[in-house]
Formats: structure tokens, sequence, C-alpha cells
């Protein structure tokens, strides 16, 4: 009878360990992604030349013209860029198994009317109109096209992050 023990356990051992180090390093690594994305829009996003009024308004049904009732805010040139930024999205993530971060415009800024925050429904109304156009607005995409510039780096960039972190090499430990 030829009986064959083989133990597993040191092969288990450094399996888990491996896995421990992507878990731990799969947040920085997608971060260092976003923010490839996050820089190529912020290259992208368009300045203008003066400074604009925005302010909210609605269709009078009853007339079929815009009403202009909303507080008007001063956006100057260059505030769509000083916007741009990255958020972890913690309810979009699984701890260890997934990380996915948000590029978006900031909720409240003072980069408008000097003193003043500016809401986040006219940021949200500015970075759309300026993305896809609207009736008088000419669009000037750079959020997608960021993301269509950079995807393949950024994905290159997370893969070579985790590969390292799986070998034991890792930013904070100086390799």
């Amino acid at each position: 009878m030829l009986k064959l023990d083989v133990d597993l356990s040191e092969l288990n051992n450094q399996l888990d360990g491996i896995s421990d180090r992507v878990q731990k390093n799969l947040r920085r690594a997608v971060y260092e992604g976003a923010v490839l994305i996050r820089d190529e829009a912020i290259k992208l996003a368009g300045v203008s030349k003066k400074p604009h009024i925005f302010r909210s308004g609605r269709l009078d049904r009853d007339t079929g013209k815009m009403v202009w009732d909303g507080t008007p805010y001063e956006f100057n040139p260059g505030d769509l860029k000083k916007s741009i930024y990255i958020a972890f999205a913690k309810d979009k993530s699984i701890e260890g198994e997934r990380v996915e971060y948000d590029i978006s415009f900031r909720k409240n800024t003072s980069y408008g009317v000097p003193g003043q925050s500016v809401p986040y429904a006219y940021w949200q109304e500015l970075g759309r109109a300026i993305e896809y156009g609207g009736p008088k607005v000419i669009a000037h995409p750079f959020l997608r096209p960021a993301f269509d510039e950079k995807r393949v780096q950024a994905t290159a960039l997370i893969t070579k992050a985790l590969q390292d972190a799986a070998n034991g090499k890792t930013a904070n430990n100086g390799d």
C-alpha cells in the first residue's frame, strides 16, 4: 500500500498573505488611478474668459417663459477647475473587495462670490451645462474624455500597484 501525505498549510498561509496584502493596498491603488483621471479632467475643464452670473430658473407653464427666481451667483474663470475633486464612495465600496471613487464637483464652495458659499445644485447645473451642453450652451465635455483618455493608464497603474502588493512590495515599505 502506498500512502501519500501532502501538507498544504504553508502554501495556504502564503496565499492568505498575498490576499491580505492585496486587500490592504486596494484602496490606495484605486485612488492612484483616480488621481490620474481627476488630473486629466482638471486639465480638460474649460476656463471662461470672463465671470458668469448663474441663477436658477423655471419654466412658467402658463406663459411658456423662463422665470429667473434664484439667487444670482458669480462664477469666475477657473472656478470649475478648482472645484473638481475625488471622494471615496463608501456606500459603493466593499472593504477589501471593491473600491470606488467618485470624481465630481465640490458640494459647497467659496470659489464663487467672495464670502458666500455656492450651493451644490448650482455647481451641478454649471458642470452639466459645460459637460453636455444645453439650449444656449455648446457642450465642452471634460469628465468623460478624461476617463476615456486615462482609463488604460489608470488600469495599468492599479494593476501594477496590486501586483507589487501581492509580491510584498508596497510604497509604504520603500520598495
